[in-house]
């Protein structure tokens, strides 16, 4: 039980970092930062086809993670998140609650949102020893 709330407290944290590295695509326009906040990014999430709210543009439509990106860059958006707990623990996943606020040319608005968080095993390769470790995800939104 104290390992599975460790986990799920590293999996707001997770969500936390996410919107951090967000926020620094409008501090800085070098193309190098904003490569490497691609990449790191992407190694957030399950998959860089996961599905979320276009909180950018604000369509109430679905779109990819890749996308996400793309117009967070040219939006040169702020966004802060409030209120993160999480309100589901299932097998393989935690359900994390939280509100997003964003900000682009001084008009914030405010989204709510429930996101997937996904907890699983992993073998990993030390020298010629394996050892199975556990592995946080981003998912959908």
């Amino acid at each position: 039980t104290k390992v599975i709330l460790a986990y799920a407290s590293q999996s707001e944290q997770l969500i936390t970092d996410f919107y951090t590295y967000l926020a620094m695509y409008s501090q800085s326009d070098a193309i190098d930062l904003h490569k490497e906040l691609d990449t790191t990014i992407t190694q957030l999430f399950l998959s860089d086809n996961v599905l979320v709210e276009d909180f950018i543009t604000g369509s109430n439509q679905k779109i990819t993670l890749v996308q996400a990106l793309r117009f967070c860059k040219e939006y040169k958006l702020v966004v802060s998140v409030n209120d993160i707990q999480n309100i589901a623990v299932n097998e393989n996943s935690f359900n994390v609650k939280y509100q997003l606020l964003v900000t682009s040319k001084s008009v914030t608005k405010t989204y709510n949102f429930t996101q997937k968080v996904y907890f699983f095993p992993v073998q990993k390769s030390f020298g010629s020893n394996k050892k199975t470790v556990w592995e946080l995800k981003l998912g959908e939104f």
